[in-house]
């Protein structure tokens, strides 16, 4: 998983992008934020907004949830067929009858991963 990682702050603010593969409209926003966070296209440098935001958090960047589903071309669902949207938690409680646990490496990596990270540094924001 790509995740790119800028800010100097206290507060972790994750941002994921294309958890859908047919969503590239997601990645080009990832792509734009990265811009401005970045300063690319004024030769590095940052307006006084944008530094302050930088002070303020440490952004997690996931430009691209799913690569394999966007490579492989589907729609909605990783190489597994899963729906991402629905890997984020378990549904129901153990032993239920329709308890679902999620994630699991086999059938969404790309959360689990993801899951894996945002644990280590927590989360203040997600979007």
């Amino acid at each position: 998983m790509e995740c790119i990682t800028v800010g100097r702050g206290t507060r972790q603010c994750w941002i994921i992008h294309r958890q859908h593969p047919g969503e590239t409209m997601a990645e080009f926003y990832a792509e734009g934020l990265l811009t401005r966070l970045l300063g690319l296209d004024t030769n590095g440098c940052i307006d006084g907004l944008t530094k302050h935001l930088m002070q303020k958090y440490t952004f997690h960047i996931v430009p691209n949830m799913c690569p394999d589903g966007s490579f492989r071309g589907h729609l909605r669902t990783n190489a597994q067929g899963q729906n991402l949207n629905r890997e984020w938690a378990n549904t129901g409680h153990e032993g239920e009858e329709h308890y679902y646990q999620a994630p699991t490496v086999k059938r969404s990596p790309e959360v689990h991963c993801v899951l894996q990270e945002m644990d280590k540094t927590g989360v203040d924001v997600f979007l």
